[in-house]
């Protein structure tokens, strides 16, 4: 009976150890990724990674924040500013208005148990919101976003260590914190450190941009030099935008922002890994194959995200996980001596203890969730442009997916002061980034194209949106003469294509039932319009009929290039 009772009991401390492998294997924040996302901005498929973002706001709570930063930074990405502007909107008043603490550098839920993100992550979101405006010449809400970036940050070092000392990183300040817990000041990570001035100089150089275009000089002025005092590089460029000699302002990103991983005791820190290397190498631009300029970059987001300041503190539970330890290991000793001894209270509290024990090193798990859509740097270049139809090349070094050919780019129009171009490289783009072609007409250019005078529907290489106009071009070269605008526009509703509203969504050249262009001088312009698509794969009767009668007539005069030289 003894030898059965022992292997019972055995097997019930068995079972506790486990159950408490178990817990432990079963918890812990192991961060979500959208590694489809990441893919399609690595492709420079701006349009679909842009809706992909959107897709997925319906579901989001938690993140909703990193949600609404990657929808309206991949739809401004795409040429689309004026989509991607509620939801720049709806991030700017979430990070405004929702528990926020006074200095901005907590990730934790706020009353609504929204995700804020890390403080760069939120710093850039609202960077986003301004460069959106910036690119709608909305000025005075582009200066009130960028503002928004410029909070304060926590600073331990003064009270921590000498000036000289190695940075601290989040093991160092958690050993800090048990010390002061242990010595009676259990809120020192709330209260012991030193609110300072942001060293973002991004959001100071966008801010001053914003307040050049309203004509606040001098204001322009003090967060130019904020911007160089943190970054001596933009100096130059300062200078440059504040000589006003240039009416166009380039906004680049380039590379993969750094990567967030779990590492320490029981995984409870974060911290980011460098995906695409720092690097000085500046942005080197050409405005109709002449140099206007090289651009050092103003934002390094390797260099941000290594700065205890601008990552969040709530990943400093070591304190959490060493008690944890404490309970698992008093809880252990109390589950063996009431299994030993048939004392079921014993047993139960040391179960308990165990449990809470493993709780609190579940808890201690560092999230590695993060917003895949940043960047690794940021560039902003003023340049002149003074012609319609502009070409202009961007590179970067020698870096892959590091240069650009943006075609029909137009100077300001009139009464503007400046105009805003946001570009997104793509480390694996194709060969449309570099082929500086318009291969579509399209309602952004009124330059020629080889095959404009016939719709994408039809077999041609127009996708104007239908107007008399457009009717006029296509019937000046024989076609659609027994058409009118109705019967053209018609046509496209019976494929299904929206011609009646400004939202985009994916181009008819992608698959999708937009005419919306986006805007020339951006990556989905490049991309759209600078490389060959399929034919038009009609789904209504009446568009096959009549694409196959212009395929006959095709066929008898000669390839398109014949028809309208190409640029």
């Amino acid at each position: 009976m003894n030898t059965i009772l022992l292997c019972g009991r055995r097997n019930r401390a068995t079972w506790f150890g486990a159950a408490l492998l178990l817990s432990i294997a079963a918890g812990g924040c192991a961060g979500s990724r959208d590694e489809k996302l990441a893919n399609l901005i690595d492709l420079g498929e701006y349009a679909r990674a842009g809706e992909r973002a959107v897709s997925e706001l319906g579901a989001e709570k938690t993140y909703r924040v990193r949600r609404l930063n990657q929808a309206q930074q991949l739809l401004c990405a795409d040429g689309r500013p004026e989509e991607a502007e509620p939801y720049a909107f709806e991030a700017f008043e979430i990070l405004r208005t929702r528990g926020m603490n006074a200095d901005q550098t907590v990730i934790t839920l706020g009353p609504d148990k929204t995700c804020k993100g890390e403080p760069f992550e939120q710093a850039m979101t609202y960077s986003y919101t301004a460069i959106n405006q910036l690119m709608l010449g909305k000025w005075d809400q582009a200066r009130a976003a960028s503002a928004s970036s410029l909070f304060l940050l926590k600073e331990f070092q003064d009270a921590e260590k000498p000036a000289n000392a190695p940075s601290l990183d989040h093991e160092a300040i958690a050993v800090a914190a048990v010390m002061k817990e242990q010595s009676g000041n259990a809120a020192w990570l709330d209260n012991g450190y030193q609110p300072v001035e942001t060293n973002f100089s991004l959001g100071y150089a966008l801010h001053g941009l914003a307040s050049l275009a309203l004509n606040r000089t001098d204001e322009a002025a003090d967060n130019f030099r904020k911007a160089s005092v943190y970054n001596p590089g933009f100096t130059a460029t300062a200078q440059s935008l504040l000589a006003g000699r240039d009416n166009t302002v380039f906004i680049i990103d380039y590379g993969r922002g750094p990567e967030k991983q779990a590492y320490g005791h029981h995984d409870c820190f974060a911290r980011f890994v460098p995906r695409t290397p720092s690097a000085d190498e500046p942005a080197t631009i050409a405005v109709n194959e002449a140099l206007a300029g090289r651009f050092p970059l103003v934002q390094d987001l390797n260099a941000l995200a290594t700065d205890y300041r601008w990552t969040s503190l709530d990943d400093v539970r070591l304190a959490r996980a060493i008690l944890g330890d404490a309970l698992v290991a008093g809880g252990a000793a109390a589950v063996g001596y009431g299994v030993s001894n048939d004392n079921t209270a014993a047993t139960i509290g040391g179960g308990i203890a165990v449990a809470a024990g493993a709780l609190q090193i579940v808890n201690a798990h560092a999230d590695t969730t993060q917003d895949e859509s940043l960047p690794q740097r940021v560039y902003m270049a003023p340049v002149n442009i003074s012609r319609a139809d502009s070409r202009v090349e961007i590179t970067i070094g020698g870096q892959q997916g590091g240069r650009i050919v943006l075609t029909d780019v137009d100077p300001p129009g009139a009464g503007q002061k400046m105009r805003v171009h946001y570009v997104r490289l793509a480390p694996g783009g194709g060969s449309w980034q570099s082929s500086g072609r318009t291969l579509y007409a399209n309602d952004q250019t009124k330059a020629p194209v080889a095959g404009d005078d016939l719709p994408y529907i039809l077999g041609g290489r127009c996708v104007r949106t239908p107007t008399q106009d457009v009717l006029e071009r296509y019937r000046a070269a024989g076609w659609l003469r027994d058409l009118s605008l109705e019967d053209l526009k018609n046509l496209y509703r019976e494929e299904g294509i929206d011609i009646d509203s400004d939202h985009g969504g994916l181009h008819v050249l992608e698959g999708g039932a937009s005419l919306v262009a986006p805007r020339a001088g951006t990556a989905g312009y490049a991309r759209l319009f600078g490389q060959e698509h399929p034919p038009y794969r009609p789904r209504s009767r009446r568009v096959a009929a009549l694409a196959e009668q212009v395929s006959a007539v095709l066929a008898a005069r000669g390839p398109a290039s014949e028809r309208v030289s190409s640029r």
